[in-house]
């Protein structure tokens, strides 16, 4: 059974189940691929909001200590094609405490 998974909560290592298009019909990612941080960063870029995952990806389900990792690849990527700006600083800063204040839960 296919679930379907909001893109923000998409790891690397996970199989796409079903073709991924944009609203247009242009393919973005085929079944069977496995993500990687840049395929999960452009189904963002491309404003896709859920992909369907099959069951042997859902079998081993991210840790949360995988999401944080994966959340922060993302983020000091997308940080990285916009230069040195302490104010992207303080938000990587803001990531990191947030992320580490849901560690202890």
């Amino acid at each position: 059974m296919l679930q379907r998974v909001p893109v923000y909560r998409l790891v690397p290592g996970q199989r796409v189940a079903e073709d991924v298009r944009r609203a247009g019909g242009v393919l973005i990612l085929k079944e069977g691929t496995i993500l990687t941080a840049d395929s999960i960063l452009r189904l963002e870029e491309q404003d896709v909001r859920e992909v369907a995952i099959g069951p042997a990806a859902q079998a081993e389900a991210p840790t949360e200590s995988a999401i944080r990792s994966a959340g922060l690849q993302a983020l000091e990527q997308r940080l990285s094609l916009a230069g040195k700006d302490p104010f992207l600083d303080l938000m990587r800063e803001a990531y990191l405490q947030a992320s580490a204040g849901t560690e202890s839960s």
